[in-house]
């Protein structure tokens, strides 16, 4: 196994080692690429940060293989690329990625904790975007984990753990969401001064996925995706209509405020959420006649 570490750190094949095979994919068992020292943890906001000595990998382009059990904790991945791989029941906790590309992979009851998906920025680097398409997220723990840089194309995610997961940064086209979101913020930003591209959310399919207290903020969507029900009031002038509305009741409340301030057009608010918040069906009722088009703030 030490053979396995070895190469797998320093980017070698590992195609004479006789490994077994699973699906056409190389199978390895139980290799810890952790960090090299104990990591102390720094917090920002609902994100966790890790700080030590990390095990750096530069320019690896691990393809073809099955890892199951295996640890890559604290571990920072630079400039290189995951191709057809499967990671299965791995533990990736608190490492992070920049300059890396991921295609046909899929990740399965994994440890994603307080992972740096966003391109982390290394001595003040500029960062630099991470690529992935279709990639698959099935049955993982994200939750504490950074997005601020990066790009999913045609990936799944289902039934992870995202809880107050912020996605302030990442693009997201032609992605699957299955399974509960509690508290999962998707925000636009314009990330061009860390060279990356604006974020947007373009056709991505929320319509089996259960949204818990979920915010949508100045970014692209497509209503006709999202879960079929009446929980969610669509507003097609966004601040503008949430202006009025607010006016009207003369209320100050903090969340409509911060939809005001945030939120683009359209924009689409979750009705349990104005119930939890104190409105009435009166005004809540008033809200949704703006969004069908008949309301009498227009």
């Amino acid at each position: 196994m030490d053979e396995v570490t070895s190469r797998l750190k320093n980017g070698v094949s590992l195609a004479d080692l006789s490994l077994p095979v699973k699906d056409a994919r190389l199978v390895i068992n139980s290799v810890s690429l952790r960090r090299s020292s104990p990591a102390r943890t720094a917090v920002f906001g609902r994100i966790k940060f890790s700080i030590g000595t990390p095990n750096v990998l530069s320019d690896i382009r691990w393809n073809n293989m099955h890892f199951t059990g295996c640890t890559f904790s604290g571990v920072k991945f630079f400039g290189g690329s995951f191709d057809n791989c499967v990671f299965e029941r791995c533990e990736f906790d608190h490492a992070g990625f920049w300059d890396f590309e991921m295609s046909t992979c899929r990740f399965a009851h994994c440890g994603l904790r307080g992972v740096a998906f966003g391109g982390v920025n290394e001595l003040g680097k500029v960062k630099k975007p991470n690529s992935l398409v279709s990639v698959s997220f099935d049955r993982c723990d994200m939750r504490e984990s950074a997005h601020s840089c990066e790009e999913y194309r045609f990936c799944e995610f289902r039934n992870c753990k995202l809880d107050g997961v912020q996605f302030l940064g990442a693009v997201f086209e032609d992605c699957q969401f299955i399974g509960r979101l509690n508290e999962v913020e998707f925000r636009r930003f314009d990330g061009q001064a860390n060279n990356c591209r604006p974020n947007e959310l373009l056709r991505c399919d929320f319509r089996n996925a259960g949204l818990i207290d979920c915010q949508f903020l100045n970014i692209s969507m497509d209503p006709a995706l999202f879960p079929a029900g009446d929980d969610w009031i669509v507003l097609p002038r966004g601040p503008e209509d949430l202006r009025a509305w607010q006016q009207r009741f003369e209320t100050e409340d903090w969340y409509i405020q911060r939809l005001i301030r945030l939120s683009g057009a359209p924009t689409i608010i979750s009705r349990s959420t104005l119930v939890q918040a104190g409105f009435t069906p009166d005004q809540i009722g008033e809200l949704l006649a703006v969004a069908e088009g008949n309301g009498p703030l227009r």
